[in-house]
């Protein structure tokens, strides 16, 4: 993997769902680098900038994952929270769609 100047961060449960959008949401925004936590790195090569290996049942896996990346400081967990949600209300189009319990969803 070519290292660029952007700050790294690494993504635990990036396989899934919550995970795997917030690997989509930080390279949408393209202000990092991404590095994605697996147990089975081998199955999601192309999942994001770096996939590694790392169990969290197997804390031996965990630190070496972590090297050079940080964790998100509370502006950039707003930021990746707005970027999610902007994904979300893209993904409903412009008509909105209407929860089970009556709310309806729109643009922002």
């Amino acid at each position: 993997m070519k290292r660029t100047n952007k700050e790294l961060m690494a993504v635990v449960g990036a396989t899934g769902q919550l995970g795997g959008a917030v690997v989509r949401a930080l390279q949408a925004g393209g202000q990092f680098e991404v590095r994605a936590l697996s147990r089975n790195p081998g199955k999601h090569r192309e999942l994001a900038d770096e996939v590694v290996r790392a169990d969290l049942n197997r804390p031996e896996t965990v630190q070496a994952a972590f090297e050079g990346a940080r964790l998100a400081t509370q502006e950039q967990k707003c930021e990746i929270t707005m970027l999610l949600q902007r994904m979300q209300m893209q993904s409903l189009g412009s008509t909105g769609k209407r929860l089970e319990d009556g709310h309806q969803l729109g643009r922002a």
